[in-house]
């Protein structure tokens, strides 16, 4: 078994163990969802020129095997990650110039990752409109986009949605789980080179 098959099997594994502790049973098949992928910094360019050489083989199979598609997406400037996560969860143009910067209608600093500051740029910016996730899931991003389960989301960063103790230790899981998955692969990348 290659081993990207075996990586790929054990990130099933941790994914369905940490579901069943936050959430209960997987999702009902046959309903449409949608993952949204955001890759900071990543060209259309680069990303094609990776899956032709081979260097994304994992995005490659579900292209070609699960039907799904890439899309490109414009959401104006400028393109940081704030920007473009609001206007793509709330389809609206925000004002946000970066992701550090001095609001002067506020008089204030803003600093996404500090408690507080996404929350209120959330609720200030999206105004009432609907969010793309709404009653679903978002993992590490800046805005909840509507979402009911979040987790590493600045917005919420104090106090993470879920069920309870199990929450809190799913998040713990998926962290050290993440953490053990980056190093071991950047090991066998190393010892490959």
């Amino acid at each position: 078994m290659p081993l990207d098959d075996l990586v790929l099997a054990l990130q099933r594994f941790v994914d369905r163990l940490v579901r069943r502790a936050r959430r209960g049973r997987a999702p009902t098949p046959g309903r449409r969802r949608l993952l949204v992928v955001q890759i900071d910094g990543l060209s259309r360019g680069v990303l094609e020129q990776a899956l032709a050489e081979g260097r994304m083989p994992f995005l490659r199979r579900v292209i070609e095997r699960a039907g799904w598609r890439v899309h490109p997406m414009f959401v104006g400037l400028p393109s940081s990650t704030p920007s473009f996560q609001l206007a793509a969860m709330y389809g609206v143009r925000p004002d946000i110039p970066g992701f550090h910067y001095h609001d002067k209608r506020q008089r204030e600093d803003v600093y996404f990752p500090r408690a507080g500051d996404a929350a209120r740029v959330e609720r200030a910016q999206a105004s009432g409109r609907r969010g793309i996730v709404e009653g679903g899931a978002c993992y590490g991003c800046v805005f909840t986009g509507g979402a009911l389960q979040n987790l590493f989301t600045f917005a919420i960063m104090k106090r993470p949605s879920g069920s309870g103790l199990l929450a809190a230790l799913s998040a713990i899981i998926v962290l050290l789980w993440v953490a053990l998955k980056s190093t071991v692969i950047t090991v066998v990348e190393l010892a490959r080179a």
